[in-house]
């Protein structure tokens, strides 16, 4: 088995991560080794809408973190209303940041071309992320309200701070700080720090640990309910 299929054991372990591979995802063990399951069905280049009002997989505001549509008969179907979902246009690049407080990666966001994300305490944007709830002590204090805006554009991820005391970025030839209005081009290994032990990164750094994002694929995967006699 491992002699055809070398990524389901020996050095490389079990665990396949999906990553970019010529016309679409690929799976790839953390050795190297690359599955020869490409995820290329066109549907996943595409963005979807569906009829239902509010929707919350293919509705108008889930163009980042949409989920793989349900394919029925070859039809792109809504899994939560059964409804054929209508073609959006092409799906806008997108790069997936992992937050981490005290060690512990509490959240994972998709940050998609011209929709920027705010990160901080409790910022008011839609589609921002949170802090405050994993927040304590003088990390409730320090970390503004909105911290950082992190947008997505030609140059890569850009970091801008709109926060009081400042944001350190820790780079492997140093660190930044960066004011209120200053912008950084966020490096592959680059880390955000907002606060001793608040930080953001791509999600590559942090493979393990923690909860996924709460609108992540997953809570738009079917459930089952079983009942014991």
């Amino acid at each position: 088995m491992t002699g055809s299929y070398p990524w389901l054991g020996g050095d490389t372990g079990r665990l396949l991560t999906p990553v970019a591979g010529g016309g679409g995802a690929v799976l790839k063990a953390p050795g190297g080794v690359a599955s020869p399951v490409a995820l290329t069905h066109p549907a996943l280049s595409r963005l979807w809408r569906c009829p239902e009002p509010g929707c919350e997989s293919f509705g108008p505001g889930r163009a980042a973190g949409q989920p793989p549509p349900r394919m029925r008969a070859g039809v792109p179907t809504c899994a939560r209303h059964e409804h054929r979902l209508a073609d959006g246009g092409p799906r806008p690049p997108a790069v997936t940041l992992a937050v981490r407080v005290d060690g512990v990666v509490r959240c994972r966001v998709a940050v998609t071309a011209g929709v920027p994300v705010t990160v901080g305490r409790d910022p008011a944007d839609e589609g921002c992320v949170r802090l405050g709830p994993w927040l304590t002590g003088d990390a409730l204090l320090r970390v503004s309200r909105s911290h950082l805006v992190v947008s997505l554009g030609p140059s890569g991820v850009e970091v801008r701070d709109t926060s009081t005391n400042g944001t350190v970025i820790r780079g492997a030839h140093g660190d930044v700080k960066l004011e209120r209005g200053d912008t950084y081009v966020l490096g592959d290994t680059d880390v955000v720090e907002l606060h001793s032990g608040v930080e953001l990164a791509r999600a590559s750094r942090w493979r393990s640990g923690g909860a996924v994002e709460p609108r992540s694929v997953m809570s738009d995967a079917p459930t089952i309910s079983i009942r014991r006699i």
